[in-house]
């Protein structure tokens, strides 16, 4: 039988061994420094959209309008006053993974019924707080329903007061229940239907501020 060779120590201390190790494990690493960030990359989640519910223009006055109308903070419930965009699904809400609300929904409601009430009234000074005169009329909004759910269809039930400064005058009071129906199959499109229905309810509290006026 022919003895095998064998590989001394004095072998396992070459510097021939020893570079072919070191060689290895540098290629080793470089091949972990590539992977790494590739690896990281695969892992990690799109990145977060932050939605607002767009206002439309402000209208151009000559002159500034010397009634002021203000709009304090729509009440909501609680468990959609919050940055989550929210789908409904039967008696379970789906929240977005990767958008949200760039601030609480009840301050985004407020400042779009502002900007709505204003584009259609450019006779009358409406805004959330007061800029140094009294207001004539405060609008107080409750909205006890707003869903969406996952098959398209919105709802929003919602309740409002004018309340005069002048005592002498009668706090005047309005309801409405609105329906809407579209898409829900993205953020985007859950804001678009969001923001379209609550358009709808400012034009009733419009038409009714005309009158109130």
């Amino acid at each position: 039988m022919t003895d095998q060779p064998r590989i001394s120590p004095k072998m396992l201390r070459s510097p021939t061994l020893s570079q072919g190790r070191a060689s290895s494990f540098l290629r080793l690493s470089q091949a972990l420094c590539l992977a790494l960030p590739l690896a990281i990359a695969g892992c990690a989640s799109p990145p977060l959209k932050l939605y607002t519910l767009a206002p439309p223009q402000p209208p151009v006055a000559s002159t500034a309008p010397a009634t002021f109308v203000q709009l304090t903070r729509v009440t909501l419930p609680d468990y959609i006053d919050n940055q989550s965009i929210l789908v409904r699904d039967g008696s379970l809400l789906k929240n977005s993974s990767n958008a949200r609300w760039a601030e609480r929904l009840s301050s985004g409601i407020t400042d779009l019924l502002v900007a709505d009430l204003a584009a259609s009234h450019p006779d009358l000074l409406i805004g959330r707080y007061s800029v140094g005169i009294p207001a004539n009329t405060r609008i107080e909004v409750s909205i006890s329903r707003l869903d969406i759910t996952s098959t398209g269809e919105a709802t929003l039930v919602a309740q409002w007061a004018f309340i005069p400064a002048d005592e002498k005058r009668s706090i005047q009071r309005g309801q409405t229940v609105l329906h809407l129906n579209g898409a829900t199959d993205s953020s985007a499109a859950i804001v678009a239907l969001t923001q379209k229905i609550v358009t709808e309810l400012s034009s009733k509290i419009s038409a009714q501020l005309a009158s109130t006026m």
